[in-house]
């Protein structure tokens, strides 16, 4: 028998414990690194939400804070608002210092319009702007938002224009919010248009909605701009002025209303944006956010403030609603006046009718010559007849609209202002003839004149009358 021995080389051992070693301390030490970061990572995730909601607390202050700033702001704000009424109601005060106190109430209510505009955005960032809509006419309201706007239009040379198919247009809005939307975009289009330009407010109805268009022909914006300018704080790199939270708050007003707000624009050919808003109430009675007025006899009429409602109110079918707007508009057109339709077309016919006609529009323009506010619904009231008898009459006897024959008929006696009293200011006779201001009246007079009112009274131009 033969003994056989088998010798295992060392080295092989040594490298087998080699590597098993290294595996196990390569898995310990993972192991012990995981471990760590773990419990890095949950100490940065506790500290996130510490983080967090401390952001909370603090944006809850620094809201609050603001909040109530803006109301001490608006406290003395309010109170000189009440001693310019106060003022203005006093008896006594002339034309020229009159027209200054209107300045300094409509500056003031424009402050108040700006703090609680950003007063709104607060609420917005904290879900908290809420909407008080109400039933009525939205021609007379977008007219007066368009009318804030118009000596500023005049004094940067724009055309200016009002453009509405509708004459009545019922539907549900909050006035008070829906302003600060049309303002802001109407001060947008202002703000990029220059001399020369025009901005246009059009309203257009459709089967269920209506849509409202603010239109500028100004500097445009470039093709990637046009889905930035609703964030916040987006701004023009080429104009370095900041569109601010204004845009962003219009959108949500409009959202909050159920309906939506886009924009079109080409660069140096101008911008438009289009609103588009409902006719009825459905969606709006569904949401949470949204308070509706009771529908009241007196709905349908906007009265340049927010809606009240008065003791006697009542919810009404909306279509009853309409249907009496309708028949108002229908007796103002065919009864307003003590003027049958034979008589009217005596007017429309008969020379001497029509000298008699016209004289007494005179008188009327003669009457509220200092009036600034004696417009062509003014005029229609003071002789007794409807607003479209006194267009196909004024047209057809004097180939003018009531309107220009009132501004005509101010830049006529304006002449003999300028030269039978020397001593006057310009903006005082402007103001003596229902002009808003000095600026404006000289740009009308020399459209009208195609010589400035200081020219005129210098050169004593012999001017023929139209």
């Amino acid at each position: 028998m033969k003994l056989i021995l088998i010798i295992y080389p060392i080295a092989d051992d040594i490298l087998w414990l080699l590597i098993y070693v290294l595996s196990v301390a390569f898995i310990a030490g993972w192991a012990l690194y995981e471990r760590a970061r773990r419990k890095k990572l949950k100490i940065l995730l506790e500290k996130s939400e510490e983080e967090k909601e401390l952001v909370v607390k603090m944006d809850r202050s620094k809201f609050d804070l603001f909040e109530k700033l803006s109301h001490e702001l608006q406290t003395p704000l309010i109170l000189n608002i009440s001693q310019i009424e106060a003022l203005m109601n006093s008896k006594g005060l002339n034309n020229l210092i009159r027209n200054k106190m209107g300045k300094l109430y409509k500056n003031a209510f424009y402050m108040r319009h700006l703090l609680n505009e950003l007063l709104d955005f607060h609420k917005l960032e904290q879900s908290q702007l809420r909407l008080n809509v109400s039933y009525q006419d939205i021609i007379p309201f977008l007219r007066d938002v368009y009318l804030s706007f118009k000596e500023k239009a005049v004094s940067q040379g724009l055309n200016y224009r009002f453009d509405i198919h509708p004459d009545v247009l019922l539907c549900w809005f909050d006035p008070i919010q829906l302003r600060k939307v049309f303002f802001n975009l109407l001060s947008n289009a202002f703000k990029y248009t220059r001399e020369g330009d025009t901005v246009e407010l059009t309203v257009v109805k459709e089967e269920n909605s209506f849509v409202i268009c603010v239109l500028d022909t100004g500097i445009g914006m470039q093709k990637e701009d046009i889905n930035l300018i609703f964030e916040r704080h987006y701004h023009k790199e080429r104009e370095k002025q900041k569109t601010g939270i204004g845009l962003m708050l219009s959108k949500e007003i409009v959202d909050l209303h159920h309906g939506n707000i886009v924009v079109e624009s080409k660069p140096e050919y101008g911008t438009v944006f289009i609103v588009r808003l409902m006719l009825d109430d459905v969606l709006l009675r569904n949401d949470s956010r949204v308070t509706l007025e009771p529908v009241s006899k007196c709905s349908g009429q906007w009265i340049g403030k927010t809606p009240s409602i008065s003791l006697d109110s009542f919810a009404i079918n909306p279509i009853e609603i309409e249907n009496d707007r309708v028949e108002e508009k229908n007796k103002e057109d065919n009864c307003y006046g003590h003027i049958d339709s034979n008589e009217n077309a005596a007017w429309q016919n008969n020379e001497a009718y029509g000298n008699q006609f016209i004289r007494k529009v005179e008188m009327a323009v003669e009457a509220h010559l200092d009036d600034p506010d004696f417009d062509v619904c003014k005029l229609a009231k003071e002789i007794g007849v409807s607003r479209t008898q006194l267009f196909k009459i004024m047209k057809n006897w004097t180939r003018n609209t009531p309107a220009e024959f009132i501004l005509n008929y101010r830049l006529k006696i304006a002449t003999g202002l300028l030269l039978g009293h020397p001593e006057w200011q310009i903006e005082e006779i402007a103001l003596k003839l229902g002009f808003s201001s000095g600026r404006y009246f000289s740009k009308c007079f020399k459209e009208h004149y195609h010589v400035s009112p200081m020219q005129y009274r210098k050169q004593k131009l012999p001017i023929v009358f139209n």
